[in-house]
């Protein structure tokens, strides 16, 4: 094993050279690893099977076999710089992979299904230019050899566990399992193998695994006071290479792309077309460029009460702001601070719903729930002194038609967090 850079890792995964198998990923709130098998051609021009393991700190790189350059025939083909900008995945043309096939079920059923040291994984993305029939298959066979393949399947049936990768992070069930060691678990069976293959290998459950494993990759290296080998930007500028033969990848929301290019597989040679290969470095990243652009420009597409609590929160910026002139003029000092606290938060609240922040549920539930405390405790006075009256009396009684139902509708959204997830996107 070899000891690598962030930016050795993004240019030893440049499509020109390396053609992705398999990825795995390993989700772990304090250190989530990832590992990717490919074929890479060397200097000498052979080709050779590569493991790499990513983690925030540390990226290594070991060979596993070298391919005879007598029977073993790719060719990386030429990149379409326009079509990988109106996609936002790099598209490649005449990228024939006779020899992909065979290597994948070397490095499936006799690497990993073989080896009684290989961890389990929940993420798991296959070549696209490998039968999805194929794919499943050779995965049952690792699973079978995995020896927590079962503890991954028991968390993967949970519904709230597939869905919600973090309440697999349990540190109480962690620390149990740690302090009251339990038996060996028993190898799944064929069937059982087969079903957590087809569980993993599912597009939704790929998106779902790919965001919390991001969104752990960036907690661990924000929280951590080591500094990172690979921070989660460079992580993406890496596997974004891989995107080629795993179109959807890093494909979070919306449409998946269609996933099958096994048409390149039988061979022949390439197509070529007179788009130059994009360069791999770090100044130049234009499918990434317009992937930001292009983001900047959506927002969520959400629906059921969620939408209307988002939509209404323009008005709400609107009402934030009567609000604030009308307690001036009544020279409400408390409740014009109340509100110019409130109005600060709510602005918070709503960037986050545009983020898909699934905290905000909760943020609004407690910031609602505060603010009619306070207006409730302004009504009592009035009920009890009479104070106050008039104008600013109707101030407190239009909050409180304002905040109580919003209070409400963020506390029966039940599904908040799974829409943030799986909204699409529209045009801003």
């Amino acid at each position: 094993m070899r000891e690598l850079t962030a930016d050795a890792v993004r240019l030893a995964l440049s499509p020109q050279k390396f053609l992705p198998l398999l990825v795995t990923g390993i989700f772990n709130p304090f250190g989530p690893t990832v590992c990717v098998f490919g074929v890479q051609r060397d200097r000498d021009d052979d080709w050779k099977l590569l493991r790499f393991q990513l983690n925030p700190f540390s990226c290594t790189m070991g060979p596993v076999a070298m391919l005879d350059p007598d029977k073993t025939f790719f060719a990386t083909g030429d990149f379409d710089e326009k079509e990988s900008a109106r996609k936002k995945i790099l598209v490649a043309h005449g990228r024939t992979t006779p020899s992909l096939d065979i290597v994948h079920d070397i490095l499936t059923r006799i690497v990993l299904g073989k080896s009684r040291l290989q961890a389990s994984f929940s993420l798991c993305v296959s070549s696209a230019r490998i039968s999805r029939q194929k794919s499943l298959e050779r995965m049952a066979v690792v699973y079978q050899a995995a020896p927590k393949a079962r503890q991954e399947l028991d968390d993967l049936r949970d519904k709230k566990k597939r869905s919600d990768p973090w309440a697999r992070a349990d540190m109480a069930e962690a620390m149990r399992r740690i302090h009251t060691p339990q038996p060996e678990p028993v190898p799944l069976t064929p069937t059982e193998a087969a079903e957590l293959a087809g569980v993993v290998l599912d597009p939704k459950q790929q998106r779902i695994e790919m965001a919390n494993l991001l969104a752990a990759w960036e907690g661990a290296t924000g929280f951590n006071p080591l500094p990172p080998v690979m921070t989660k930007n460079q992580f993406l500028e890496a596997l974004v290479m891989l995107t080629t033969d795993m179109p959807n990848l890093f494909n979070h929301t919306g449409a998946f792309h269609p996933d099958d290019l096994t048409q390149d597989v039988p061979g022949g040679s390439p197509q070529k077309s007179a788009a130059r290969p994009p360069e791999v470095t770090a100044s130049k990243q234009p499918v990434a460029e317009e992937k930001q652009a292009e983001e900047a420009g959506r927002t969520p597409k959400y629906k059921g009460v969620l939408s209307f609590i988002y939509s209404f929160a323009m008005v709400e910026v609107l009402l934030c702001l009567i609000a604030l002139f009308w307690a001036l003029f009544c020279a409400e000092w408390w409740l014009l601070l109340a509100l110019l606290i409130f109005a600060v938060l709510n602005f918070l609240r709503i960037g986050g719903l545009s983020a898909r922040a699934a905290w905000t549920r909760w943020f609004a539930i407690g910031l609602y729930g505060l603010m009619l405390w306070y207006v409730g405790y302004r009504i009592q006075q009035h009920d009890l002194a009479g104070l106050p009256s008039g104008a600013a009396y109707l101030l407190l009684e239009v909050l409180f038609c304002w905040l109580a139902p919003m209070c409400f509708f963020n506390l029966i959204c039940f599904d908040y967090a799974k829409q943030m997830r799986e909204a699409p996107d529209e045009p801003a």
